[in-house]
C-alpha cells in the first residue's frame, strides 16, 4: 500500500477558483487546518523547515505565495496554477 496520506474530508478550495494573495495566504490556513496535520510534518514533506511554513500562514503576499500554493497542494487533492501578472504603468512626472 502507497505511503499517502488521506485528504481532507472537506477541502477549502474549490476548482476554478481564483485567488489573489490574500485570498491564497487564508487558503493555505484553512487548508492547514482542515488536513489536521502539523505543520511540522508538512514542512518536512515539502523540503523546509517548520518555521517557514509558520511564515507562510502568517503572511500573505508575495513573498509567502509560492510555499503558501505547495502547502495547499500537499494537504487537499488539488494544484494551483500560477495565472498571476504584474503590469507597470510607465506616466509622465509633469
Amino acid at each position: 500500500m502507497p505511503d499517502v496520506l488521506p485528504l481532507p474530508r472537506i477541502s477549502p478550495v474549490r476548482h476554478g477558483q481564483l485567488l489573489d494573495y490574500d485570498e491564497l495566504h487564508r487558503e493555505a490556513v484553512k487548508a492547514v487546518e482542515a488536513s489536521g496535520r502539523a505543520r511540522a510534518e508538512i514542512a518536512e514533506a515539502l523540503g523546509v523547515t517548520p518555521p517557514a511554513v509558520t511564515r507562510a500562514l502568517k503572511a500573505p503576499g508575495a513573498r509567502y505565495a509560492g510555499l503558501q500554493a505547495r502547502i495547499i497542494e500537499e494537504v487537499t487533492g488539488y494544484r494551483i496554477e500560477d495565472r498571476s501578472r504584474v503590469e507597470f504603468r510607465v506616466v509622465r512626472k509633469n
